[in-house]
């Protein structure tokens, strides 16, 4: 409170407790000669000085004589009485384990009021207006009573026309070891001269009260041998209810009235009430209503920063407890334990309430502090089991739902198994699962009320709402309260606001993309502690991780499907122009071929029958036909794959094919071919077929008239694009649609876009499919290459 407390004094100016206090001084040279003759009136300087050094002259006598400490107290505060010429004296001797000030010494008026006021016990905070200075303080009783005083005390001083209060700390090395109150009565005040006596006569009291603290070694003896057979709690692993019996034998042992036990929650800096002996029953309830914070009950707050046993004299005496916490308690002598871990941890507080006429001794609070140690060890063990129980749960569930996510591609049954362990762990009255839909506006929800599932999802704007919130700001929300709730639209599906009591609700990530929100919300106060956040957000992560394999298993699925699809459509293809091929050559190269053997024949047997000119003529037929037929192969033949390709490179074959396709088709072609090297045969052969497959959907269209032709090299990619001036194919819709039904009937130019991007893809690369705002469509193929591969 006072001073500071440093480890080197601590022990050694500790006062005797108040065992040792009770026993008054039965005489002295001082006290007869002072007792009926102290002056009321103010005398001259010459008078008090005299008087001042008397007393300090029969104060060092004491000293010299080495009495006991409790002994000297009346003689030595009637000496400081009549120094400073006080009506009344109270010595009060520290002990700041216990932080509290018990009164060894009364000096005035008669002796049932010197009775009636030894021994009484105060705690140190209700002296701290006058122990935070180390010099004196005056008070006036016309202005209330003085700091540091009980009620009863007040009163006695009160009905003796005590007056004025001078209240001096004793301080001995920097600790506080004692206060001195001197009082005059009937309006005689103190004058500055005589506080500053009393500052001096302060100093020599507090050295001559003054002894070595009790000696810890015997007070461990006595504990050693103190009935403190603690339980066994092998078969208890829940905290709470180990707390209980924990409570109930310190209750048994140190023979309280009632004993409350406190769990301390860290993350919201509040003590649980969770145990309670010899209380009444709905005593932890009514704790509850009173949220326990340090700062809320000033003896809790005292208590954590105590090292030994917090000793509170009469909880209805003093500011450490609020008088509604006291009355419903019905406290009396308190002592206040707080629990701490192997790490110096706070873990929990007991608060043990004994009868105002339980004597607080040493040995007694030995006992209370082994009790304590036993009680923190045991409690910190619970609650490490149960953490990390709590952890093997959570973790088990998260592999679990991991495991079972991985074999589900619906969204109905990912929320059910998401649901089905999450209700395992937490209370979830309400419970939704909200994903964003593509136009980024909407949300759809599937949700459970009361354990039971909605059959259909709901499909809801996003606004203001809690969940539409954790989507957009990707940062999970709870709530403890109701008014949080109402005021925040937790549960936007139905209106459950005025049942709920707690929610929580966690983003779904994939990526850096917010997907959805999680939520489970509970209609009991505090449901949700830091854990269930943690636990929620992993689930989410996974679930998110679930549904976006499932949406890339649908489209991989869909993707295959259709390739087989059109795999078959291709072949079929293949199939109809190898036999058109075959038809070709067997109806019209073999018949021209067998044609012009014929004729040749027949122009050979009549060579001596026709004329010179008329074999000729016949021979020039037979051979024109033959031309023709020889140019119908090689298109044939060009067709298949042209030989350019293979002997002068991409560049060639190019060029050679558009001029091929002007003639063909009459549409002008402009090319712009920026090759500066030449490829590897597969990657030549690939470009030049993508160019085929392109310029055959745009061979099919109508109104083309002209198109554009570019390829060049850029970096690792071949840059492939055409554009035309006929009528447009969209943007490329069919492309993406991969949800629609897999085995619908495409249209030729679908199936020449989506064979088109097939081998596009199958390449590496992507094509890109864009209707030009003047008219017609653009084709770009990126096809990604390096060189020697």
């Amino acid at each position: 409170m006072t001073g500071d407390r440093s480890s080197n004094h601590t022990n050694q100016n500790l006062p005797a407790r108040r065992d040792q206090a009770s026993r008054q001084p039965t005489s002295s040279p001082l006290v007869e000669r002072n007792t009926d003759s102290l002056p009321s009136s103010p005398r001259s300087d010459s008078q008090q000085w005299h008087r001042v050094v008397d007393a300090l002259g029969v104060i060092a006598a004491l000293i010299r004589e080495k009495q006991d400490a409790d002994q000297r107290a009346g003689a030595l505060i009637a000496g400081a009485a009549q120094a400073i010429g006080a009506d009344m004296a109270i010595l009060r001797r520290a002990d700041l384990e216990s932080r509290t000030l018990t009164t060894t010494g009364v000096h005035g008026f008669d002796a049932r009021l010197r009775e009636t006021l030894m021994g009484t016990v105060t705690s140190l905070y209700d002296s701290q207006r006058v122990l935070a200075r180390p010099q004196s303080t005056l008070f006036a009783f016309e202005e209330g009573a003085p700091t540091g005083f009980t009620r009863k005390e007040a009163q006695e001083l009160a009905r003796h026309r005590i007056t004025h209060v001078l209240s001096i700390p004793l301080m001995l090395q920097g600790n506080l070891v004692g206060r001195l109150d001197l009082m005059t009565a009937c309006g005689t005040q103190f004058t500055e001269e005589q506080q500053t006596v009393s500052e001096a006569l302060g100093a020599v009291i507090a050295s001559a009260i003054s002894e070595p603290d009790f000696d810890r070694d015997e007070v461990n003896n006595r504990v050693a041998t103190a009935r403190l057979n603690p339980p066994s709690f092998e078969d208890i692993s829940d905290a709470r209810e180990m707390f209980q019996y924990l409570v109930q034998w310190i209750d048994d042992i140190l023979g309280a009235q009632q004993c409350y036990g406190f769990i301390w929650n860290e993350t919201k800096e509040i003590f649980l009430p969770v145990a309670v002996s010899g209380g009444q029953p709905d005593a932890v309830q009514a704790l509850k209503e009173l949220h326990l914070r340090p700062e809320a009950v000033p003896a809790l707050r005292e208590a954590i920063h105590s090292e030994t046993p917090y000793v509170v004299p009469d909880a209805r005496e003093t500011s450490l407890f609020p008088p509604e916490m006291a009355a419903a308690l019905d406290l009396s002598q308190v002592v206040i334990l707080s629990l701490r871990g192997s790490a110096g941890q706070l873990v929990g507080s007991i608060v043990i309430d004994f009868s105002a006429q339980h004597e607080i001794s040493d040995t007694f609070l030995g006992v209370v502090i082994q009790a304590g140690n036993y009680a923190s060890i045991m409690l910190e063990n619970a609650l490490l089991y149960e953490a990390v129980q709590r952890s093997s749960e959570n973790l088990a569930i998260v592999n679990e739902i991991g495991i079972e996510l991985a074999t589900l591609s619906d969204l109905d049954s990912l929320f059910r198994i998401v649901f089905s362990h999450v209700r395992s762990v937490m209370e979830t009255t309400c419970f939704a699962v909200g994903l964003k839909l593509p136009d980024g506006k909407h949300a759809e929800y599937r949700y459970a009320i009361e354990n039971r599932i909605a059959e259909e999802p709901v499909v809801l704007p996003m606004g203001r709402d809690t969940l539409s919130r954790v989507i957009q700001t990707r940062r999970p929300q709870i709530a403890t309260d109701p008014a949080t709730i109402q005021s925040g639209d937790w549960f936007p599906i139905f209106d459950m606001e005025d049942t709920l009591q707690s929610a929580i609700a966690v983003p779904i990530v994939v990526g850096h993309e917010t997907i959805g929100v999680l939520t489970a919300q509970s209609d009991s106060v505090g449901s949700y502690e830091p854990d269930a956040l943690d636990l929620l957000v992993t689930v989410g992560m996974q679930l998110g991780a679930a549904i976006q394999n499932a949406r890339l298993y649908a489209i991989v699925h869909a993707r295959d499907e259709r390739r087989g699809y059109l795999l078959d459509q291709v072949i079929s293809q293949q199939e109809t122009e190898r036999k058109m091929l075959v038809d070709d050559i067997h109806n019209h190269t073999l018949q021209t071929l067998a044609h012009c053997l014929m004729q040749l024949d027949l122009t050979s047997q009549r060579t001596g029958q026709v004329s010179v000119e008329q074999a000729r003529g016949e021979i020039s037929r037979v051979r024109d036909t033959l031309a023709e037929n020889v140019e119908r192969l090689r298109e044939t033949i060009f067709q298949l794959r042209p030989s350019t390709l293979d002997v002068l490179g991409l560049d060639s074959a190019l060029r050679e094919y558009f001029k091929h396709f002007e003639t063909d088709t009459g549409i002008r072609a402009e090319l712009e071919i920026d090759l500066p090297d030449r490829f590897d045969n597969v990657a030549e052969t690939r470009v030049y077929r993508l160019v085929q497959e392109a310029v055959d959907t745009i061979r099919h269209r109508q109104e083309v008239t002209r198109i554009v032709f570019r390829v060049r090299q850029r970096n690792e990619d071949i840059l492939v694009t055409i554009a035309d001036d006929g009528q447009g194919v969209g943007s490329g819709a069919v492309l993406d649609d991969t949800t629609g039904p897999l085995n619908r009937t495409f249209s030729d130019m679908e199936r020449r876009l989506i064979t088109l991007r097939e081998r596009a893809e199958l390449a590496g690369g992507t094509l890109h499919l864009t209707h030009r705002s003047n008219g017609g469509s653009l084709i770009q193929v990126v096809i990604p290459y390096k060189g020697g591969e």
